[in-house]
């Protein structure tokens, strides 16, 4: 692999968003990141200049409401960083929470369909899919927060199917899906069989993972994602800057398609 100097030299110059970013604690595995400061910092040093950001409070919380009013204060003054709120359907007031939140409008939604107990198929979260196409966002569907085998033993969550994903995005036909952390075939068996379902970079592991994203998907459905802090920077940009894909794709993954499909101007 290059050394950190070469992964400078081609990320300067370079667009980059992250479409995948946390802030707040992890209740296993402690990190230096958990105020938004140290977080964005952090991020800008390693060459992303802007991205969508939820609060990892939301995951084990049933009511996510607080931790996404807390976000929003703490991003008000990064003008490229955009809270994201979770959004947990089985929650009767969630639509009055989004609409109380500080700040713009969400460019985007985030669901966690394992962590707050519901399925794919709940009645509830074809509420929220139908509040998204109206409002014009995205969903942002989190597959998992950690790899299954080194997970909490005691934390035991069901795993979602690619082909209850896909019968959502069908259902919903003009609803953008934005599938995170999925693994490389579960992404390329989604790609096969949906168009509006688009990916973020950071579980997808593989040998040449960015070439056969690009391949599986194309390179107008995968968008750069770090999965910081909960996964190394460092090594999630060096998966797209060196991977051998033209340049015109390689903008497209780092900021190109986050743009286009969040309205980042």
């Amino acid at each position: 692999m290059r050394d950190n100097v070469e992964l400078d030299r081609a990320v300067s110059g370079v667009d980059v968003f992250d479409v995948n970013i946390s802030a707040g604690a992890w209740p296993f595995n402690p990190h230096r990141f958990t105020e938004v400061g140290p977080l964005i910092q952090h991020l800008k040093t390693n060459g992303i200049r802007g991205g969508l950001v939820s609060h990892l409070g939301g995951v084990f919380d049933a009511d996510p409401s607080d931790h996404n009013v807390e976000l929003a204060h703490a991003l008000k003054r990064y003008r490229s960083f955009f809270a994201v709120p979770i959004v947990n359907p089985t929650i009767r007031m969630w639509r009055e929470d989004l609409a109380g939140l500080p700040g713009k409008s969400p460019r985007a939604l985030r669901i966690l369909p394992s962590y707050h107990n519901y399925t794919l198929r709940d009645r509830r979260l074809r509420d929220v899919c139908s509040y998204a196409v109206d409002e014009g966002i995205p969903v942002c569907l989190q597959m998992r927060l950690d790899d299954e085998r080194t997970r909490y033993f005691g934390l035991r969550l069901k795993t979602l199917q690619t082909e209850r994903m896909a019968d959502l995005a069908h259902k919903f036909a003009d609803l953008t899906l934005v599938v995170m952390n999925a693994y490389l075939p579960e992404l390329e068996s989604l790609a096969k069989t949906t168009e509006n379902v688009l990916f973020d970079t950071s579980f997808a592991e593989w040998l040449y993972s960015t070439e056969r994203m690009m391949s599986a998907a194309g390179p107008r459905r995968v968008m750069f994602g770090s999965h910081t802090p909960l996964l190394e920077t460092g090594a999630s940009l060096m998966k797209v800057f060196e991977s051998v894909i033209p340049k015109s794709a390689r903008n497209a993954v780092a900021s190109g398609n986050a743009a286009r499909t969040f309205g980042i101007k």
